[in-house]
């Protein structure tokens, strides 16, 4: 492309080329008058910027005499390839030899950064009194949702979903089934309105199918399975390497709440708010991905039922 470039502006093009470029430019500019609102939009654009009225047929005609000397005047007056800058989105060890080789290279970082759900929010220091208090009342959630011994005693689970997602377009629905193999293995299958996908995760690697084929699961996909493996009451309600800080309390819904902050020592953690009556979680927020990338995620729980000796939100 740097050859083409400096060529273009050192030698005149072919009868071929500046042919073949006027009636590209000429037939598609047809198209871009041959409606009605098309046009008005083009006697206003003209009103606007003070134009002839005949600009279109001077445009056509000023085309059809462009000659091979014009472009290379044109080239030489507005391409500088020396200044050309090259931008090249990658991993250094994907490519076949260092960038350095096409001049120097000024690096930019695009890495989205990982942001904690505190970062924006001060909280206390952990105490000696917050955390008994954490552990004390994360404790009793455990027991409220049916005790340590009983989540010990799954050893998997299949779980049907049926998910509404509300857009600006509308809304739509998602059918699902996960099958689970605690800790860490999954599998998923789910039915959109636009076709249907399936996702495995063996506990470090991962692939997903689809229409367009199978492919490999990339890391930030695999890392936030890993969160959400945490994040998931038949892991979480067993762990015992966790830490848990209570940060007060708080009213949602005309219930009042204990908040606690839960974390491993890996890095994960989240905010669990437990009714002070029954003990149950009623929400919980966390630092998660969304359609459009890392953000702030909330989920509310409701309709606990008992399943094979343990509560569960149903909602």
């Amino acid at each position: 492309m740097m050859e083409e470039v400096k060529r273009l502006a050192q030698e005149e093009v072919t009868d071929e080329e500046l042919n073949r470029a006027k009636e590209a430019y000429l037939n598609s500019f047809a198209f871009k008058f041959d409606t009605k609102d098309k046009i008005v939009n083009r006697l206003m654009t003209y009103e606007y910027y003070g134009l002839p009225l005949d600009f279109l047929q001077k445009t056509k005609a000023q085309i059809e005499k462009v000659t091979k000397a014009d472009v290379l005047r044109a080239a030489k007056n507005h391409l500088h390839p020396d200044n050309l800058i090259i931008l090249a989105v990658g991993k250094n060890q994907d490519f076949d030899q260092p960038l350095s080789v096409l001049g120097p290279v000024d690096t930019i970082d695009i890495t989205i950064p990982e942001v904690s759900p505190l970062t924006k929010e001060k909280v206390p220091e952990a105490s000696e009194v917050s955390l008994a208090k954490g552990k004390e009342i994360f404790d009793k959630v455990v027991i409220a949702c049916g005790g340590e011994k009983a989540f010990s005693a799954i050893k998997s689970a299949v779980i049907k979903t049926e998910t509404t997602i509300s857009t600006p377009q509308g809304e739509f629905q998602i059918s699902g089934t996960s099958s689970h193999i605690f800790p860490n293995k999954l599998s998923q299958k789910m039915t959109t309105p636009f076709g249907g996908s399936s996702l495995v995760f063996d506990g470090e690697k991962g692939w997903a199918t689809s229409p367009q084929g199978i492919q490999d699961l990339p890391e930030s996909q695999l890392k936030e399975i890993k969160t959400d493996r945490f994040r998931s009451f038949f892991n979480l309600f067993q762990a015992a390497d966790l830490k848990v800080q209570f940060l007060g309390e708080e009213e949602f819904e005309s219930k009042k709440l204990n908040i606690l902050l839960i974390s491993d020592p890996t890095g994960n953690e989240l905010k669990m708010y437990v009714d002070q009556i029954t003990y149950l979680p009623v929400k919980e927020s966390y630092r998660g991905t969304g359609m459009m990338g890392p953000t702030s995620m909330e989920e509310t729980f409701s309709d606990f039922r008992e399943v094979s000796g343990i509560k569960l939100p149903f909602h």
